[in-house]
Formats: structure tokens, sequence, C-alpha cells
């Protein structure tokens, strides 16, 4: 008798933390533990019972503040390109780093009272004049990367988003907004 391979039953990870690498991390190294068990589940099923496994979604439930872009990238990779869909609910905040990871999901929530905040990415330069002329750069070409993601992901345009940035703005964005916008797919609670 075979026995088919036990999947991982927990599911629902957090990101309430600052976005960094160790927050991060923590997220990745869970959501390889799940893919990597539905990945067997789906290859055992193929090869011994001849049928496709559907594995249930697995769920990311974002409270952040934000923080690093280059953490969050690493995030929104993984979200992405997922053999499993990562559904992401918005509860609270979802701000900076933290809005773009809500809005790559495969389907994406947000809790009836939580706020989206998008604004132009944040710099702390210092040291030479060359160093600083080259992390401009970076901070340009991330801010350029960041517009590009949020408009593929959500209603929301390019010239829009430029827009954010030529003035400066902070762009609260509520969670009927953020239905309106294309941010998320359904409100709940």
């Amino acid at each position: 008798m075979i026995t088919l391979p036990s999947p991982v039953t927990e599911r629902t990870l957090y990101l309430s933390k600052t976005i960094d690498t160790s927050s991060i991390n923590d997220i990745v190294k869970e959501l390889n533990k799940i893919i990597a068990s539905d990945s067997d589940i789906s290859r055992f099923c193929q090869i011994e019972r001849g049928f496709s496994y559907i594995p249930e979604p697995i769920r990311i439930y974002i409270n952040s503040s934000g923080g690093s872009v280059y953490s969050m990238l690493g995030l929104y990779d993984f979200i992405c390109k997922s053999s499993t869909p990562i559904h992401t609910y918005g509860y609270g905040m979802a701000a900076s780093a933290a809005a773009v990871l809500l809005s790559a999901g495969k389907r994406r929530f947000a809790t009836a009272h939580s706020f989206v905040l998008i604004h132009s990415v944040s710099s702390w330069l210092t040291g030479k004049i060359e160093d600083l002329k080259d992390d401009l750069k970076q901070t340009e070409r991330l801010n350029d990367l960041i517009n590009k993601l949020l408009a593929e992901h959500t209603k929301i345009s390019i010239s829009r988003l430029a827009d954010k940035d030529k003035y400066k703005e902070d762009w609260w964005i509520s969670a009927p907004e953020a239905l309106e916008l294309g941010i998320i797919d359904e409100i709940i609670g």
C-alpha cells in the first residue's frame, strides 16, 4: 500500500514587522517548506495515482509599515513565481514596500478599514559626491521598478505613479479605493 505524503497544514503566514532581511527570510523559509511539500505531493499523485494535485492557496497576512526595497523584491519574486497560489491579505496598513507585496498576490484582499500607502522610494544617502551620484541613480532605478510593478498589478497608470513622485506625495488609499484602483480584488470583514 502506498501512502500519500501529508501536506504542510499551516498555510498562513504573517508579515507584521518592518520589511528587512530577517523578516523576509523567515517568510521565504516557510514558503519554501510549503511549496516543496506541495511539489512532492503533486509529483507523487501524478506518478503513483495518475491525477493532478491542486494545492490549497498559501495566505500571507500583511500589516507592515514597509521597509527595505531589496528584501521586498526577494519575497515579491517568490509570490509571483510560486507554483502554489499565494493570496495576500492587507489588514491595518500595507505601506510602501508592503503595498507592492499586497498587490502581487494571485488573489488580493483587504479588511474594510485597512489602508495602503504608496510613495517614492526613500533613501538615506551619505558619503562622497561620486558615491552619492551612483546611489541616486540606483534609487531612481528602484523607484521606476516599483512603479512598473504596481502598474502591472493594478489599474494605476505609470503616469499617475510618476505624478506621485513629481509632487513628492504620500498616497494614502482606503480599502474601497484600493478595490477601485485594482490593488486588491475584494474587501473582507
